[in-house]
């Protein structure tokens, strides 16, 4: 009983041991198992105790070679191995890795008749260190495809020697590229690993037929993952090679160039971690970035070589830069300097001479004699022939492009004349400018003079017509016919009304014009005060009732002294186009929050004519195009419009009543609030 106790209480304690815990007798069979080893193999205590540990829990790629060192154990030939690897299989086919720690049991007479081992699964710690151990070897590969890069400038050379790279430090199987042009032809491939298994797929690609793979990842800039070559690439001639191994595709690219794509094989069970994509990803923007620099490279050796064979030409341009730049240079001194620089542009200055033609006027080096080796172009002005720059060479000298003249000579005379043309045709505009500058400043005073005497003139005789008016008020009650003489006196009186303002709104838009004005904040409800006092005060004839009403007590906006201007045309504007006995016009005020800006909102509502719907789209955008007879133009809205658009403020017109423009008008006008 006591024996059994101890039993029980000893299987207590392994049951909570975190480790496999396992006793195999001589025949093999099991005869004790842990909780934990029943929970890595996944069966019930039952199921294992009594069955042959080799046979039914030791995979069968092993199963021999434990099962070998176990019955040499057992027959006493070798010592226990402390430490040893191998896997089991649990009860779903699953692999496990085990780390084992053996000892031998023996009985009373000391024969050996089982082994106790307790295994801890390392598992992951293995796939752990699988992983960081492709990983370095892909680093590695990374750090070598890079130190190519930094030296290799030949393309083929460069993408042979990444796909060697990439395989002998065996992080990848096999690795090869394919190279394309602008056109996307493929112009070059590079291989390793695949040897003559790559020929037809090299055929394939020059016939212009990529490979399934190279088509999809041309499509995407993410990498390709085939996880299944065999099965899902068929038709490839290479599908052989990807035997229980996973592909990866990626496009070449450098920003918006596409160089043709790199594709690798690499173990399935690594195909689906983030880092290895990203490294390969890595490795496929530092090819990119190679060929890039090396595309870069073969260009400016040829700009380099442009450069060399155009030096002359750029040295003459600079001499010709300096000649232009002298101040006040008179056009025969200009041409004169040319003449004199061009025999050391030549590769024969000593026996170079030249001369220029041009307008009956003949310039020459001192040296110029006509001999028949002779340069020639022509000098057009604004397309029309006016003379020819000539390059003579005073003795014979070999034959080379066009006679003993190089083609870098030919293109260098013929730019210099090209030039030349365009430096006197801009030399005749500007001294031509310069005569009518003086024309155009004449003009200018001359028109500012008549706007004064206008501005002067115009409210003389105004003033005159008041003057007048106020006689015939006067006398009017002596006369007869009394009404006709109170409708003249009222027609006078309106239109001094109108001219007295057209006279201020031209004096006004031309000060709008010339000058700059800043803007500083104003408190509305004076300025606008004002505005409707001086309307009633010019239209006392009249019967105008004016209200205001304001959401808001006190309100400053960002304007100047035209503030008072743009009320009072708005204000003239509402009632010189109004039929009514009465008329009306209400002023509402409010704030409004529009485009995240806080404006001070004006509605000028009137009981006038309106304006027609045709008419509202283009009253503010093109106001001088109108034509003047159209109802509700004038002058004092384009002076509106100038004065906001210096307060980058807005205006409009609806109707006052909603479909119905012959019930008056809405005047909208928002100005930027200064809080």
């Amino acid at each position: 009983m006591n024996i059994n106790l101890e039993e029980k209480r000893f299987q207590k304690y392994l049951d909570f041991a975190g480790v496999l815990i396992v006793v195999i007798e001589a025949d093999q069979r099991v005869s004790f198992i842990n909780k934990k080893g029943c929970e890595l193999l996944g069966y019930n205590k039952e199921d294992v105790i009594g069955k042959n540990w080799f046979d039914n829990f030791i995979p069968e790629t092993m199963k021999n070679k434990v099962k070998s060192v176990f019955d040499e154990l057992m027959a006493g030939k070798i010592e226990p191995i402390e430490f040893f690897e191998n896997p089991i299989i649990t009860k779903k086919g699953k692999e496990r890795i085990i780390e084992w720690h053996n000892t031998i049991l023996k009985d009373e007479q000391g024969k050996i008749y089982a082994t106790l081992s307790s295994g801890l699964d390392i598992t992951e710690r293995k796939k752990a260190e699988e992983k960081i151990k492709h990983l370095n070897l892909v680093l590695r590969a990374i750090r070598n495809v890079n130190q190519l890069i930094t030296t290799e400038k030949s393309c083929e050379k460069l993408l042979q020697g990444i796909c060697d790279n990439l395989t002998e430090t065996r992080g990848y199987f096999n690795a090869w590229v394919a190279l394309l042009d602008n056109s996307h032809n493929v112009i070059m491939t590079a291989e390793s690993g695949l040897g003559e298994d790559f020929l037809p797929i090299v055929e394939t690609l020059k016939k212009g037929e990529f490979t399934k793979c190279g088509q999809t990842a041309l499509t995407q800039s993410e990498v390709l993952i085939i996880e299944e070559p065999r099965l899902t690439c068929l038709d490839c001639s290479l599908s052989k090679k990807y035997e229980g191994r996973a592909a990866m595709v990626v496009r070449l690219e450098r920003g918006e160039k596409i160089f043709g794509w790199l594709s690798l094989s690499i173990p399935r069970n690594v195909v689906k971690d983030e880092d290895e994509q990203k490294l390969f990803k890595e490795v496929a923007n530092d090819i990119a970035f190679a060929l890039y620099s090396i595309e870069l490279e073969e260009e400016r050796e040829k700009v380099e070589k442009a450069l060399k064979e155009r030096m002359k030409e750029l040295e003459a341009f600079y001499e010709l830069s300096k000649i232009v730049e002298e101040p006040n240079i008179k056009e025969e001194i200009l041409i004169q300097k040319i003449i004199n620089m061009i025999p050391k542009s030549m590769q024969y200055p000593e026996i170079t001479c030249a001369r220029i033609k041009l307008k009956g006027q003949e310039f020459r080096t001192e040296n110029f004699e006509e001999t028949k080796w002779v340069l020639k172009s022509d000098i057009k002005i604004l397309g029309e022939l006016e003379g020819t720059f000539e390059i003579y060479y005073l003795k014979e000298k070999p034959e080379i492009d066009e006679g003993p003249f190089m083609k870098e000579e030919k293109a260098l005379i013929d730019a210099l004349t090209e030039r030349l043309g365009r430096i006197i045709q801009r030399m005749e505009v500007e001294q031509k400018l310069k005569e009518s500058e003086e024309k155009y400043r004449v003009a200018y005073n001359r028109a500012e003079f008549y706007k004064d005497i206008f501005t002067h003139d115009i409210n003389n005789i105004l003033q005159n017509m008041k003057s007048s008016m106020e006689l015939l008020s006067t006398f009017k009650n002596m006369l007869e016919k009394s009404d006709e003489v109170n409708e003249l006196t009222n027609i006078i009186e309106e239109q001094i009304v109108r001219g007295s303002k057209l006279a201020w709104n031209i004096r006004k838009l031309s000060q709008i014009e010339e000058t700059e004005s800043s803007l500083e904040p104003v408190e509305i409800f004076q300025v606008l005060k004002e505005a409707i006092n001086f309307i009633q005060k010019s239209y006392h004839n009249k019967e105008i009732d004016i209200q205001i009403d304001s959401q808001i007590k006190q309100g400053f906006v960002q304007a100047n002294e035209l503030l008072l201007d743009l009320f009072e045309n708005i204000l003239f504007n509402a009632v010189k186009h109004n039929e009514n006995p009465k008329i009306e016009i209400s002023v509402k005020i409010s704030k409004v929050d529009k485009d995240r800006k806080k404006y001070v909102k004006f509605e000028f509502l009137d009981n006038g004519i309106g304006v027609p719907d045709a008419l509202k789209k283009h009253l503010f955008k093109d106001i001088l195009s109108i034509k003047r007879k159209t109802k509700g133009m004038g002058l004092g809205l384009l002076l509106v419009s100038k004065i906001l658009s210096i307060y980058e403020g807005q205006i409009s017109v609806e109707d006052k009543i909603k479909g119905d423009p012959s019930k008056g008008s809405n005047f909208i006008i928002l100005l930027s609030e200064v809080i």
